[in-house]
């Protein structure tokens, strides 16, 4: 989105010359005070009016009217309101220019008031959807480790429309689900669903993901959804994700896994072939290290890697993914 400046401070009004009259001044008042807007169409700019009162008994100027983001601007009919008078300020939202369903923002109006020299506009828009989604994120809240978690949103287009879901990404490297689609008839309809099913080897403690949904939507080429949970488990693993990088982390990095009883690691991999692991004990029974490097021969750049490995703990075995990041200059 574009954003335009907010106006510098030579825009706004100024006090009456000295020996003037304080009185004969201008006064501005605009109505109402908090533009509230929509359902508005999602094909086409919307345009409202609001009314500037010049309350005063001065001519009133606006000299400009500014705004926080291009999707919603501000216009004078005329700059001049004259003493008693109302003028008229045009404001105009384009739903092409807004990423999702609702928006607030922001008009500023310059004027000669001195009292008043730039007055904020609120304007608080709801634009028509083209879809519903329900529900928008995916809440797994607290789980035990070891047991399926699994939940289903669904996509439903809207007066008639075709949405389609073209692909989806996940982001960034937590992997805390993992999500597929299906399209299927309802109602004389198509709508899709989209299956979540949390992952078995997430570590213990609280994880968030994002998911980038790819649409076939005109004004919406993409949706935000997010994947969220607590996964409690008799042990702890710290840090949840490791990162090495020249000047941080002296080409090591190392998490430790602590355990409510004496345990075991087995099984210790890497995932890919960027990184070497190792275990190394802390002098507790119920603690050990797990300690990475960046593989021997890795050029220049950055990746993304992880460490496999299995907790037995209390007659249970427990799958563990954890994350690694490596930055090599």
């Amino acid at each position: 989105r574009g954003l335009e400046a907010a106006g510098g401070a030579e825009e706004a009004g100024q006090l009456p010359p000295v020996g003037a009259d304080a009185s004969l001044v201008p006064l501005i008042e605009v109505t109402p005070a908090v533009v509230e807007v929509g359902p508005i169409s999602n094909e086409k700019v919307t345009a409202v009016e609001v009314q500037v009162h010049n309350r005063g008994k001065a001519l009133l100027k606006v000299n400009s009217v500014k705004t926080n983001c291009a999707c919603t601007q501000g216009r004078m009919v005329s700059t001049d309101v004259r003493a008693g008078e109302t003028g008229t300020l045009e404001v105009f939202i384009d739903p092409f220019r807004i990423f999702g369903f609702e928006a607030r923002k922001m008009l500023t109006l310059y004027t000669n008031d001195p009292k008043n020299g730039a007055v904020e506009l609120p304007v608080h828009v709801t634009i028509e959807p083209e879809f519903l989604l329900n529900p928008r994120d995916f809440e797994f809240g607290s789980v035990e480790k070891g047991r399926p978690a699994e939940l289903t949103m669904v996509l439903r287009p809207l007066g008639g429309r075709v949405v389609t879901i073209k692909r989806i990404e996940a982001l960034g490297d937590a992997l805390v689900a993992d999500v597929s689609t299906f399209e299927e008839e309802e109602g004389g309809g198509r709508v899709y669903r989209i299956h979540a099913r949390l992952r078995d080897d997430l570590l213990p403690g609280e994880h968030e993901q994002a998911f980038k949904v790819y649409l076939e939507c005109k004004r919406m080429p993409y949706i935000l959804c997010h994947a969220r949970a607590l996964v409690n488990a008799p042990y702890r693993v710290n840090p949840k994700r490791l990162v090495i990088a020249e000047g941080i982390t002296a080409g090591a990095g190392s998490a430790t896994v602590k355990g409510q009883e004496p345990f075991r690691v087995e099984d210790v991999r890497t995932e890919g072939n960027c990184i070497t692991v190792r275990t190394e004990a802390t002098g507790a029974s119920d603690a050990l290290q797990l300690v990475t490097q960046p593989a021997r021969g890795l050029g220049a750049g950055k990746y993304n890697d992880a460490v496999l490995f299995t907790v037995v703990l209390g007659g249970e075995s427990y799958a563990n993914r954890l994350p690694v990041g490596v930055t090599v200059r």
